[in-house]
């Protein structure tokens, strides 16, 4: 007969704690509870089955071969039951808590100080972002990278590589450069959203540009315009309450030399577009036309043209065109109607044409006048300049007088045509304290008439 005793297998299946002790659930912190509950898991999983394998083992050895009952086995089986029973209870329950535990938490890298995400004033002046938001924005190319030394880097010796390869002093200086352009584009653009100021100071950018243009002064005194208003505003607005911003406003005027001319070609398209929106409305016009050879030998043609704009007869000047190799007739009148045909005018609506009387104009047959009216498709009123008729009958006048203006003309071209004679003869009027102060070259200029 074989006798079991408890003792044989107290150590093989004594649970993991003791089964006197009250169980109670063990308060795990989130950094253990995925770990410690997946462990404690295991462990149990694996004592349940020891268990259930022990006591199955055991009943079936109860009784021995000739079928008398073991006695002294059955308090061990009890306890084991007991056993099994808590083990069970608490396999219950540590799988609940090991399923509704969270995921364990990733390690999170303890970056360096430059791997922090936060924006460095050194950046601007080494690769040229500037912050936005809670990113690094590139002035060069307006793209965002995120704050890290590592990608703001790369993306300005990537992206820029040219220039990356420069000079430390010739990239300070085109970062430098880029800055006070997108600072200045940041103000126009506030300027612009906010509203009425910045419509005002474009209205008189408009108005100093306008001037400089009338009197052919160069774009580069809106600058100069600019300075002495500043320099003596502080004198004409001193009982002024508002002094600091009517200052503060001529500074914010834009009269630079870019500014002023981009003002002026806006203004001679705008002129352009009223000139060809005044002759396409009205029903008939007339033209003047004067062909003429500046100081520079180029041959220029002036068309000029009146109308009416309701009750006001207007004149204004169409175009000032280059001939580019003969001033014959044909080529005038080529030039004339190719003039009109770029502002999309009808020629049909001239009635009447102006010249100076000269043969490639008034011509009979290779007469500008002539080849006009053909393109036109209608006879057309030929008149000649009063002001030429003037100067013809001036200088047929003198006639009597010409022995005496051939003299005349002798002395002023030998006092104007040299340089000591002309600084001489100025001395010579500062001492007698003429109200001249010189003589102008006289130039004959050939007016042809034909009555």
């Amino acid at each position: 007969m074989t006798t079991v005793r408890p003792h044989d297998h107290c150590e093989t299946t004594r649970p993991l704690w003791d089964h006197t002790t009250t169980m109670r659930p063990h308060k795990y912190t989130t950094k253990e509870r995925s770990h410690d509950h997946s462990e404690k898991f295991l462990q149990i999983q694996t004592q349940l089955h020891l268990l259930k394998a022990k006591r199955k083992s055991y009943q079936n050895q109860v009784h021995d071969d000739d079928g008398v009952v073991v006695e002294d086995v059955e308090p061990f089986l009890s306890d084991l039951a007991q056993y099994e029973e808590e083990t069970q209870s608490q396999f219950h329950a540590l799988y609940i808590l090991y399923r509704m535990s969270p995921p364990p938490a990733k390690k999170r890298y303890q970056s360096n100080e430059e791997d922090i995400r936060e924006f460095k004033e050194y950046w601007t002046e080494k690769f040229g972002m500037i912050k936005k938001d809670d990113k690094a924005l590139c002035i060069f190319c307006s793209y965002t990278v995120v704050c890290r030394t590592s990608s703001v880097k790369r993306h300005f010796e990537n992206v820029h590589k040219n220039l990356s390869n420069k000079t430390e002093g010739e990239q300070r200086e085109l970062i430098s450069r880029e800055l006070r352009k997108t600072k200045t584009q940041a103000e126009t653009f506030m300027n612009y959203i906010s509203g009425r100021p910045s419509s005002n100071l474009v209205a008189a950018s408009f108005e100093v540009s306008k001037v400089i243009a009338q009197h052919g002064k160069p774009l580069c005194d809106g600058e100069y315009i600019k300075e002495a208003w500043l320099e003596c505003a502080p004198f004409l607005f001193d009982n002024f309450s508002e002094k600091k911003k009517i200052i503060q406003r001529i500074k914010d005027l834009p009269v630079s030399r870019k500014t002023v001319k981009d003002r002026i070609l806006k203004l001679e398209r705008n002129a352009a577009e009223q000139l060809t929106k005044d002759l396409s409305s009205c029903k008939f016009f007339s033209i003047c036309v004067d062909e003429s050879t500046d100081i520079t030998s180029s041959a220029r043609l002036a068309i000029y043209s009146r109308f009416c704009r309701g009750d006001e007869v207007c004149e204004e000047m169409v175009a000032l065109a280059s001939l580019p190799e003969r001033t014959t007739g044909a080529e005038i009148c080529k030039t004339v109607v190719n003039e009109f045909s770029t502002r999309q005018i009808d020629i049909s609506k001239v009635v009447s044409v102006t010249t100076d009387g000269a043969p490639n104009m008034t011509g009979e047959k290779a007469g500008f006048v002539n080849l006009f009216a053909k393109s036109v498709g209608h006879p057309l009123i030929g008149f000649h300049c009063i002001i030429h008729e003037e100067a013809l009958c001036a200088k047929a006048g003198l006639k009597e007088l010409q022995e005496v203006m051939q003299t005349v003309t002798k002395v002023v071209n030998y006092i104007c045509g040299r340089p000591l004679n002309k600084r001489q003869f100025q001395t010579l009027l500062d001492e007698v304290e003429s109200v001249y102060k010189g003589l102008k070259m006289y130039n004959h200029v050939r007016w042809c008439y034909h009555p």
